[in-house]
């Protein structure tokens, strides 16, 4: 857990490091400062265009295969697939990652190098630059002690507790990690944009021929870019307040009160990363003014659903097609209504009588029942409601939450 754990925390100062100077606009030393801060974190990243030829790479690269100060500026990224320290690449990687069109597609795979004797993680992204011209990132991290910590959490079996809350805990980074890799670099690549925008402006100023109609071309590009990165860092600061409240010890204080809206913005941004990685669609159909406000606190609600619906996903087989969840939510006269729906098969008999009043689990030997019994607890005394299920072996499940409009003390 480590290495994730630190890189989260090192893409949060390298948010801060952008935010500063965007707010002060020092937009022609802000791509050598950006870049100095991408090379504090623990991944390693290589940029190319559709050609294969490098553009921009961080140290952090270099270190994970122990080049040294080798320049890799506008070499062949095949050609350095050559070197022996590549044992973890071949053509065919490159080949997929150059293959990429649309830029909410990846390409994920794990090797390990036996030059290195270290398991490595590869994520190839699209990036656009200001002329549509296709980039490509490419990211690696070192995952050798991570996969040996997982390993070791698995093989002891008597600290039920501890790997409840590591197994979630780095479910959560890891999910943050991705969230917050793909905004930082796509701001790199605006950022890029940008300078080559200040570099043609300098050059126009001299120019007879550039009339005032090309400087406020030049000025709304560079409109468009500082747009984006607004985009980029508004989600970002959705993500970081997600995570905040989720580490966040109070849970107590019954008299906040939060809108539906908030709530289904922390759950799309929090399971985002694990629905996908499982395939799995969320649904969510709000019959209900999302204005709504409910009396409670926001970060025990959005753990309960969390916890349900990453039941729902853990219920599906990984070889199922179409799978999906439904987040229902409505109310009647007295409450509001929330339901988790999965069709994956339905609880068996001998567990859903023992469900809220003992530590049992769904999962086999993967769960320890504490999040089902958490949850329950958590609606009666938080919320003054109630959580319960019906099931169906052979069809699926329903888990209901009902949460009284005005609350009984």
């Amino acid at each position: 857990m480590k290495s994730y754990s630190n890189g989260v925390f090192q893409s949060l100062i390298a948010i801060i490091a952008i935010e500063i100077l965007l707010k002060y606009q020092l937009l022609t030393e802000i791509l050598f400062s950006l870049l100095n801060v991408l090379n504090t974190i623990t991944d390693g990243f290589i940029v190319i265009n559709k050609k294969g030829i490098i553009l921009t790479y961080n140290k952090v690269f270099l270190n994970l295969y122990d080049l040294g100060n080798l320049e890799l500026k506008d070499m062949n990224i095949k050609d350095l697939i050559d070197f022996k320290e590549f044992d973890t690449l071949n053509s065919d990687d490159i080949d997929k990652i150059l293959s990429i069109k649309d830029y909410n597609e990846s390409v994920t795979f794990e090797r390990t190098s036996n030059s290195l004797k270290s398991t490595l993680k590869y994520e190839g992204t699209s990036l656009t630059n200001k002329k549509n011209n296709k980039l490509f990132l490419l990211s690696v991290v070192d995952i050798t002690s991570y996969s040996k910590d997982i390993q070791n959490i698995k093989l002891n079996k008597d600290a039920l507790l501890s790997r409840e809350r590591l197994a979630s805990l780095g479910q959560m980074i890891g999910g943050i990690a991705h969230n917050l890799k793909t905004p930082i670099f796509s701001i790199a690549g605006a950022i890029e944009g940008i300078e080559d925008l200040v570099k043609e402006y300098r050059e126009s100023i001299s120019d007879p021929t550039v009339t005032i109609d090309d400087h406020k071309d030049i000025a709304s590009d560079m409109y468009g870019w500082t747009d984006k990165i607004q985009g980029y860092l508004s989600y970002m600061t959705d993500i970081i307040t997600a995570i905040q409240m989720q580490t966040s010890a109070d849970y107590g204080n019954t008299n906040d009160k939060f809108t539906i809206k908030e709530l289904i913005k922390y759950i799309n941004i929090l399971m985002k990363y694990e629905l996908k990685q499982n395939l799995i669609n969320l649904e969510i159909n709000t019959k209900i003014d999302e204005n709504t406000k409910i009396n409670g606190n926001v970060n025990s609600l959005v753990q309960v659903l969390n916890n349900l619906i990453s039941n729902a996903i853990q219920a599906y087989s990984k070889t199922e097609q179409n799978k999906r969840i439904i987040l229902d939510i409505f109310d009647n006269k007295t409450d509001i209504i929330i339901e988790v729906t999965d069709f994956a098969g339905g609880i068996s008999n001998d567990v859903k009588n023992k469900l809220f009043k003992e530590m049992v689990t769904t999962k086999g030997k993967n769960g320890t029942g504490l999040g089902l019994f958490i949850s329950y607890t958590s609606i009666k005394t938080g919320f003054g409601g109630n959580l319960c299920f019906t099931t169906k072996e052979g069809e699926g499940t329903v888990f209901k939450i009902i949460i009284p409009k005005q609350r009984k003390l």
